[in-house]
């Protein structure tokens, strides 16, 4: 059969058509999967990642390998069935190949053959329930607002139809996406999301496949949670590094730490105007890459150096130099290399190295991380222990709960931990998304009362 590129995503019964044309089903051969079936699991997963696929230029990056390893039924003598829909039923073209080796993926750069618009409302439309399994191992059961998650993705919907924004436009895009798995997962599990997670080296709780957690953005998540409250601590390993310093040499001057724990907000919105000036976005885009340069800069990250953390996320040169050698940066920095010393007079590199098990190549920044997240993990454990309500997701740094907290109880056990004194917990209101149309009715029921207390107004001056 000839090759044919699409622009559209081919229906199920024209792909089984063809398959028929290829190798027809007779009674000796009709065992196994249907047609259908390989059909139907080739254009959802298609559809699934590249819906969710981060978008680089014009290019998505997807991982083929997750595709191909579920569609691995056979036709005339020994042929791939993946093979022949890719060929045939192609909704990418592919750029740059990716690999799996030794179990790490790496994803492929494609050109999507399908339109954003297109893949979205397929995505919303279309029954994905064939393609996730429950876990039942090793998993943490979160129960998800399947209305607010549900309003979340038609309102995100309408949004992305207006968008001019192209870098936004693909954000909204990946919620939309995001918030479609974790819907049909959830849907088919009563209501609650079970994630499978593992615990790193380090301490911390890491969530797998389908999560919450670390997959999807913080507007997802708490769609999904839908009304709650947050609490995390503010600018939590600074505030560690703070605690341990004053801790342990009490005399040595932290400026530039306490301002950055006591200001965060301020200072953020400082560094992106005045360093951020040939990046060409949004004050709100750039306050959040000096967000992440910043929590890069405290796990350990070199600012001297013109590659690796602080180069992923501050990609203008010059921008890069300006924010590198401010003067709260540069003092920053000063302060955490006391830190470094100190803890390496408390905890010597030979014993350093018994902590990381000898697993991967020593460095101080890995030391460190693992110092933070291990203290990081028991301050939230014994926080946990002492809620006064019902706790509905950990995740690092910060808890959500079903009632209001409060952040005094908090900060109280915060600062009964060694090294937090200087930390603490936010609280944030998390309201649960609303259905759009009962959202319009009622903006036109407050315009309509509105008009009429102005006519009543006129009748009165007139009377």
């Amino acid at each position: 059969m000839a090759k044919k590129v699409i622009n559209s995503i081919p229906s199920v019964t024209e792909i089984v058509t063809a398959m028929q044309t290829v190798s027809p089903i007779t009674a000796k051969n009709n065992r196994g999967t249907s047609y259908e079936s390989i059909a139907r699991s080739y254009l959802l997963r298609t559809v699934n990642q590249l819906t969710n696929a981060q978008q680089v230029d014009n290019k998505k990056l997807v991982y083929v390998h997750d595709i191909a390893q579920h569609i691995n039924q056979r036709y005339n003598m020994g042929k791939k069935w993946y093979t022949w829909l890719r060929d045939n039923y192609p909704l990418y073209i592919m750029i740059t190949q990716g690999n799996n080796m030794n179990g790490r993926a790496t994803p492929s750069e494609v050109k999507s053959l399908v339109s954003d618009r297109e893949l979205i409302e397929y995505r919303m439309n279309e029954n994905f329930d064939s393609i996730y399994s429950i876990p039942t191992e090793d998993v943490i059961d979160i129960s998800i607002d399947m209305k607010s998650l549900a309003n979340f993705i038609m309102r995100t919907a309408m949004r992305y139809q207006t968008e001019t924004d192209g870098v936004y436009k693909h954000k909204l895009r990946r919620n939309i996406a995001h918030a479609c798995e974790v819907l049909d997962c959830a849907k088919a599990n009563g209501g609650v999301l079970s994630c499978e997670y593992s615990r790193s080296p380090y301490g911390r709780i890491y969530m797998r496949g389908v999560n919450i957690q670390n997959t999807v953005s913080s507007e997802v998540r708490e769609a999904a949670l839908g009304k709650c409250y947050k609490y995390d601590i503010a600018s939590a390993s600074y505030a560690f590094r703070l605690g341990y310093i004053k801790e342990n040499a009490p005399d040595i001057k932290t400026p530039a730490l306490i301002d950055i724990v006591e200001n965060k907000a301020r200072n953020r919105k400082v560094l992106a105007t005045q360093c951020l000036q040939d990046t060409n976005t949004t004050l709100e885009v750039k306050i959040g890459l000096i967000k992440k340069a910043l929590n890069m800069i405290g796990f350990g990250a070199k600012t001297s150096s013109s590659f690796g953390a602080i180069k992923d996320i501050i990609w203008n040169d010059a921008d890069r130099v300006r924010f590198v050698n401010h003067p709260l940066i540069v003092e920053l920095k000063a302060e955490l290399d006391q830190f470094t010393e100190l803890l390496k007079e408390e905890i010597p590199k030979a014993t350093a190295k018994r902590y990381l098990n000898n697993s991967t190549r020593y460095s101080q920044s890995k030391f460190e991380s693992y110092v933070y997240q291990q203290m990081e993990t028991v301050v939230m454990q014994t926080v946990m222990t002492q809620t006064k309500t019902n706790v509905i997701m950990w995740c690092h740094d910060a808890i959500y709960t079903d009632k209001c907290e409060g952040v005094g109880n908090l900060n109280y056990v915060l600062h009964q931990q060694p090294y937090w004194q200087y930390a603490n917990f936010e609280e944030e209101s998390i309201t649960a998304w609303t259905n759009p149309t009962f959202l319009e009715q009622e903006v036109q029921h407050k315009a309509f009362i509105k008009a009429e207390e102005q006519r009543a107004e006129q009748v009165l001056v007139a009377e």
